[in-house]
């Protein structure tokens, strides 16, 4: 397609535009109401810029919620000495616990060694005062694929 000398894309979109819309499958979508994705409400559009945003979006934060059940990691064979790596002990607890419907993973006070940790949804790991997760320092531990059988987000 040849323009006629002179002509911008600004006259082109113009003059097409209007077609364009109305033949695209997402023009419905054109005059929809944005929806927050909290309870289905119409998004509030603002004027203002930066921090002056701030209200408005801690407005919209809805904090999750957990089943009122704890699963402390001793109880599935954790150790707090500092040596042992407990990885295989906190996947169980994560495991029961998403299982269970969610709840609480605790790490009670004590430094325990592990590798990394792959949380599902529903679960929420708590780490008590005094507590410490530390890593093991051998890297082909943290940076190994899950063999968890986990294909996304539980």
């Amino acid at each position: 397609m040849t323009l006629p000398r002179g002509t911008t894309r600004r006259d082109f979109l113009r003059t097409i535009g209007g077609g364009a819309v109305l033949a695209s499958p997402f023009a419905a979508l054109a005059c929809v109401p944005a929806m927050s994705p909290v309870a289905g409400r119409p998004e509030r559009k603002s004027e203002g810029r930066g921090w002056d945003l701030m209200p408005e979006i801690l407005s919209r934060i809805v904090p999750p919620t957990f089943p009122d059940r704890d699963f402390e990691i001793t109880n599935f064979g954790a150790r707090a000495d500092g040596r042992t790596d407990n990885t295989a002990a906190i996947h169980r607890a994560i495991d029961a616990c998403a299982a269970a419907g969610g709840g609480r993973v605790v790490v009670p006070a004590g430094r325990f060694l592990t590798a990394a940790i792959h949380l599902k949804s529903r679960v929420n790991l708590h780490v008590a005062k005094n507590a410490t997760l530390a890593f093991v320092q051998d890297r082909r531990a943290i940076c190994r694929p899950s063999s968890r059988g986990s294909k996304g987000p539980s």
